[in-house]
């Protein structure tokens, strides 16, 4: 939350992660949320996706809020503070980022950009069991890779920033007898003026709802990747995840 002071510890503790592991290794995703105000770089995504881990985890009653961190979707020891706890939380996030690094995944996605100006992308998931695919949901998301901008608590350096899902809010779901054949596919698309509408029309809607006014609205975007991620409903994981460069 762009508000919210005790997010700053966890949000450079992940930036310094960044520059740790390179992005084909550790992919993040930053989700906003209205918290100890309203946020401009909130989106109906972030709301959704807060809603969907704020339904998954135990006890949503207990402490969850921002900041909130999740590892191949499970959710991070406590990570608020005020900044002088940034090197130890940076450092309980490297020891469970080093664990996962170990892991491998039978799971591959292909992200294949099929036009020139890479707006249009073929998404092909294989290596799932069939009968295991139950629970599982592909999400794809467009990212704005750096955004500048000044929020309250400080931060002003918003790296791989979610800005919509091009995918259904739910995701899309796998379907067994369709993975009989060793894998799936969708297409999506990522067009940059219609996520900028987007985004538009929710900060309208929340100075409407809230009879306020944002100083400026950031519903324009800079160069965007999309990322591509298989996530098990049940559980939170994550079972692998991708990216590519998208309209810049």
């Amino acid at each position: 939350g762009g508000g919210c002071a005790p997010c700053v510890p966890a949000d450079l503790a992940l930036s310094n992660l960044e520059t740790i592991y390179p992005p084909e290794q550790f992919l993040t995703l930053r989700f906003h949320e209205h918290t100890a105000g309203l946020d401009p770089l909130v989106n109906q995504t972030c709301e959704s996706r807060f809603e969907f881990y704020r339904k998954l985890i135990a006890n949503p009653s207990e402490g969850f809020g921002t900041p909130s961190l999740f590892l191949n979707g499970r959710q991070t020891p406590p990570m608020g503070g005020a900044i002088l706890h940034t090197q130890a939380r940076l450092a309980s996030l490297k020891q469970n980022a080093d664990a996962l690094l170990r892991l491998t995944s039978p799971v591959t996605i292909k992200l294949k950009s099929t036009d020139f100006e890479n707006t249009s992308f073929d998404v092909t998931v294989s290596g799932i069991e069939p009968a295991k695919s139950e629970h599982l949901f592909v999400h794809v998301f467009a990212v704005e890779k750096l955004r500048l901008f000044p929020s309250n608590n400080g931060i002003q350096d918003h790296a791989m920033l979610v800005r919509a899902a091009l995918s259904p809010p739910e995701g899309f779901k796998l379907d067994a007898e369709m993975l009989k054949s060793g894998s799936m596919e969708w297409k999506v698309t990522c067009r940059p003026e219609e996520i900028s509408q987007q985004i538009e029309t929710y900060l309208s809607a929340i100075e409407t709802s809230y009879e306020f006014k944002f100083p400026e609205h950031p519903s324009d975007v800079g160069p965007l990747a999309v990322v591509v991620l298989l996530q098990n409903h049940q559980t939170g994981e994550i079972l692998q995840a991708t990216l590519a460069e998208g309209p810049q």
